[in-house]
């Protein structure tokens, strides 16, 4: 029963992420990619595409802008913690 919640409350959790990343018209790709590489003791991101297309998506996703608002809008659905690193 706890994995059964623990997986619902995931999905849940992924729909708000992904609903506000629309909100600012963002790939949540995109900002899953460059969210640990705001923490100082992430050295690198390895994101292992399985083709050529999933290598031009992360290409893509990396030089995709990401507005501080929208992390900032994460954090006002505390959807992150308040003092999570993010990208500036």
């Amino acid at each position: 029963m706890e994995l059964l919640q623990s997986t619902q409350n995931l999905i849940e959790k992924t729909k708000k992420l992904a609903s506000i990343a629309d909100e600012f018209n963002i790939p949540l790709g995109a900002a899953a990619l460059q969210f640990p590489q705001a923490h100082n003791i992430i050295t690198s991101v390895i994101p292992g595409p399985r083709s050529d297309a999933e290598l031009l998506e992360i290409i893509a996703w990396q030089e995709t802008k990401i507005p501080v608002e929208f992390w900032t809008a994460l954090k006002d659905k505390n959807l992150l913690v308040i003092d999570t690193p993010t990208p500036a």
